[in-house]
């Protein structure tokens, strides 16, 4: 279910017809499904202007008490291939992630799902993770349209990436198409230099192949245009959220495992004014960053 946290972002973007809202019309849905006891994921695109609100998205979308949630960047170009200001960069996306994890970890772990977190979590357990843009390859999720054309993905509907149609081929035999093939193994084959040496290549893969159009430092191509704020945050949740596996190892409830993490979060914060170096490592001041979750 697509909504994106508060009424007035989500009013913002998602538009009848007729050019009005439908947050209220989402929030009837969602509860229309929870009392015929389905619980729905619920799905907010993080566009710049939510990227600036992670506290009060993250809470009306929690507050749904259906157990998952997806952020997922919205990345758009220009024809001529410039991003568009809807579009969230790299650093905001990542301070977004930031400030939703820290919310999520400290008061909400083993109450809710965010996918990107549960995903980690699994992958830094010894597991596989699930969603293709994390995936070393990708190609296994085609997309049919409505006259049955059948394209590699997506992110990807366009005449060169149109692979077959349902009224001629099987579609087991598209996904295992050469071609197709071809178009999943390219997500590893064309990293550039700076993901293949990156330290958060298992859990990242250089992301979706739609969002790698950035140069890495050196000039090469083919850098996910988010990978500054991926970095920033894969970063800054590595060590807490390691610890979380670890004493879940050890049996620990959730409830415990917070409790021991927001006593470490008054230790980190003591001494820290509005004008101080952020305790987080980003080195911006502490206002400009992890201000709004000081214990």
């Amino acid at each position: 279910m697509s909504i994106d946290g508060t009424r007035w972002l989500h009013d913002a973007c998602r538009k009848d017809p007729q050019g009005r809202g439908t947050y209220e019309r989402a929030v009837a849905a969602i509860h229309r499904l929870q009392a015929h006891g389905v619980q729905p994921d619920l799905l907010c695109v993080v566009t710049s202007a939510i990227a600036k609100e992670p506290i009060s998205v993250y809470r009306a979308l929690r507050d749904f008490n259906t157990g998952w949630i997806q952020f997922i960047p919205v990345v758009r170009r220009t024809l001529n291939g410039q991003v568009t200001s809807d579009s969230v960069t790299g650093e905001a996306y990542g301070r977004f992630l930031c400030t939703v994890f820290g919310e999520w970890i400290h008061h909400d772990l083993g109450k809710l799902n965010v996918q990107f977190f549960a995903e980690l979590l699994l992958a830094w357990s010894g597991g596989t993770t699930n969603v293709c843009w994390m995936a070393p390859t990708c190609g296994r999720v085609l997309i049919v349209e409505h006259d049955g054309s059948v394209y590699s993905c997506d992110h990807f509907v366009t005449p060169e990436h149109r692979i077959g149609d349902l009224e001629t081929s099987l579609l087991s035999e598209l996904v295992d198409a050469p071609i197709q093939r071809c178009f999943g193994d390219d997500k590893g084959d064309r990293l550039p230099a700076r993901c293949r040496s990156c330290s958060w290549l298992a859990v990242c893969n250089g992301g979706c192949p739609k969002n790698r159009f950035a140069l890495a430092e050196d000039g090469e191509p083919g850098l996910n245009y988010l990978c500054s704020g991926l970095r920033h945050f894969l970063a800054y949740i590595e060590k807490p959220l390691k610890k979380v596996i670890e004493r879940m190892r050890q049996w620990l409830s959730s409830e415990a495992i917070m409790a021991e993490l927001r006593a470490e979060l008054l230790v980190r914060w003591r001494g820290i004014g509005r004008n101080d170096l952020c305790p987080c490592g980003s080195g911006l001041k502490a206002k400009n960053y992890c201000w709004s979750q000081r214990p």
